[in-house]
C-alpha cells in the first residue's frame, strides 16, 4: 500500500511519486518529502532513504525503514524505525508522521474495513433473496 502511487496518495491526500524499484526516486507532499527507494520485500518491508524541508545543507539522508507485519488476530501491524534524523528536526518528524501517515492510514483503513464488510452484508443479503425465490410460484392467482 505505502508503495502503490494510487493508493498511497488516497490514504495521505497528496500525490506521490514511488516505486519498488531500488533506486527510484520518492517524493511526496508536493515535493515536501524526497529520497530514494533503496530495497523492498513486497508486501513486508520498504527502506528508503528520506529528507524533510527541514534537513540543513549539512544535514545527511536519514533511512526509513517501515516493516509490515500480520497480527494474531488477522490484521497488521506497521513498525517504523527512522535512522539519522537530525536532532533539530526530530519532534518535527515525530509529528509529521503521525499527522501525515499514521493518522489518514488508520483512518482509510477503517473506511476499507468498513465499506468491505457492508459489502459482505449486502451480498449475504443478495444470495439470501435469491434463494428465497427460487422455486417459488407467485399462487396469488389471476384475482391479484
Amino acid at each position: 500500500m505505502y508503495v502503490d502511487a494510487a493508493l498511497h496518495a488516497a490514504f495521505t491526500g497528496s500525490p506521490v511519486v514511488i516505486d519498488d524499484t531500488p533506486g527510484s526516486p520518492f517524493t511526496a507532499f508536493e515535493g515536501l518529502l524526497t529520497g530514494s527507494m533503496l530495497a523492498t520485500q513486497p508486501g513486508s518491508l520498504v527502506v528508503q532513504s528520506w529528507r524533510s524541508p527541514t534537513f540543513g545543507e549539512g544535514d545527511g539522508d536519514s533511512t526509513v525503514m517501515l516493516t509490515f507485519l500480520p497480527d494474531d488476530d488477522g490484521g497488521g501491524r506497521i513498525e517504523l524505525v527512522h535512522l539519522d534524523v537530525p536532532e533539530h528536526d526530530l519532534d518535527g518528524v515525530a509529528a509529521g508522521w503521525k499527522s501525515h501517515y499514521w493518522e489518514p492510514w488508520r483512518l482509510y483503513l477503517e473506511q476499507e474495513l468498513a465499506r468491505l464488510a457492508e459489502d459482505a452484508i449486502d451480498d449475504i443479503g443478495d444470495d439470501q433473496g435469491t434463494e428465497q425465490g427460487e422455486g417459488q410460484d407467485d399462487d396469488r392467482g389471476d384475482d391479484a
